[in-house]
């Protein structure tokens, strides 16, 4: 058995893979493994981030960030509901830049 760093392949329901590679040593210092999403938009002197990753044991880690505070923090251990968490993010963002935010 691999690892929890190891390199991992990942698909969705439209059969669509995506290979996820570990972070380098110094971002593990501040991650359990590594990011396998990362947005960042700023907008007017604010800045929102969303972040997925692998939170080794526990699952998934997905979080909203704004102006550094953290406003969303959720574990998940069902790669189902990380796809559904992904998409409401792909959502957000999506409106937010409609909004400027880039």
């Amino acid at each position: 058995m691999p690892d929890s760093c190891s390199p991992r392949i990942y698909s969705d329901d439209t059969g669509s893979a995506i290979e996820v590679l570990p972070a380098s040593p110094v971002h593990q210092l501040h991650f359990d493994c590594f990011h396998m999403f990362t947005k960042e938009l700023h907008h007017a002197g604010h800045v929102r981030r969303f972040t997925i990753s692998e939170a080794a044991e526990e699952g998934w880690e997905v979080k909203e960030e704004q102006d550094s505070q953290l406003v969303r923090h959720n574990h998940y251990r069902d790669w189902h509901r990380v796809e559904r968490a992904k998409m409401r993010i792909d959502a957000e963002v999506s409106e937010l830049e409609d909004r400027g935010w880039r």
